[in-house]
């Protein structure tokens, strides 16, 4: 046998909606398919596209990463591919050099590499399935800003190409360099990448830079491992 209940509410209790109307509540069955309007449904799809393209730049460009379990950088990157999708008005997207908001992401938020390494690498394509990043001359004690007794600059350079529509890795490649921290000029280095640089590819290229400590023969850097920062400094849409 059925029983009346003395409950009155306005909202969603599991499969009922109440609402107050002059006066008086009326409920209703919630629908099993509710119907999601264009924008909706757009919304909808920007947000997949972005979480998929977010979890294929992490997994290739992990090198440059300071903290891959970092859950808000995740969220902050994700949120800058979806601005970028939502700039754009309908598919196929425009293709970019320079891709809004994701170039210059910072993977470490309370730093910014282009604080502390004032030199500006190039991205560029250099085939169709190749691409390039450009170090131009610097001298590290001048253009890098570095912790009281850094002795010692590691720089740390991937990149990958991927879609917006699978999960699918389009090349990626990772490079390490050491350098000493003084007053001499080191000289301009190319770093060749072996990237498919086709229509609907995006490619991103990260940096991070670490700072280490001479411990006798060896160099350490856990002295300054939270002061790491690193950047995208390179996002292109083919």
């Amino acid at each position: 046998m059925a029983k009346q209940l003395n409950m009155q509410f306005s909202g969603r209790i599991g499969p009922l909606v109440g609402c107050l109307r002059d006066g008086k509540y009326y409920y209703r069955s919630r629908s099993k398919n509710p119907k999601q309007t264009d924008a909706t449904q757009k919304a909808a799809g920007k947000f997949g596209l972005a979480a998929r393209a977010c979890k294929v730049m992490r997994t290739n460009l992990l090198p440059c990463i300071p903290n891959p379990r970092d859950k808000d950088m995740r969220l902050r990157l994700e949120g800058r591919i979806r601005l970028w999708l939502g700039q754009q008005g309908s598919m196929p997207l425009q293709a970019t050099a320079d891709i809004p908001f994701v170039n210059h992401f910072n993977f470490n938020a309370a730093d910014r590499l282009v604080e502390r390494f004032t030199i500006s690498p190039m991205f560029s394509i250099t085939g169709p399935g190749s691409a390039m990043l450009q170090l131009p001359a610097f001298i590290p004690a001048n253009q890098v800003k570095a912790p009281a007794g850094t002795t010692h600059l590691q720089l740390t350079i991937a990149a990958v190409a991927l879609r917006l529509n699978d999960y699918t890795c389009y090349g990626s490649n990772s490079t390490v360099i050491t350098l000493p921290y003084n007053d001499v000029l080191q000289p301009a280095q190319e770093f060749n990448m072996d990237l498919q640089a086709e229509p609907g590819n995006i490619l991103v290229a990260a940096m991070q830079l670490r700072y280490g400590v001479q411990e006798g023969v060896a160099v350490s850097y856990r002295k300054h491992e939270s002061k790491t920062v690193a950047a995208i400094v390179g996002a292109m849409y083919m």
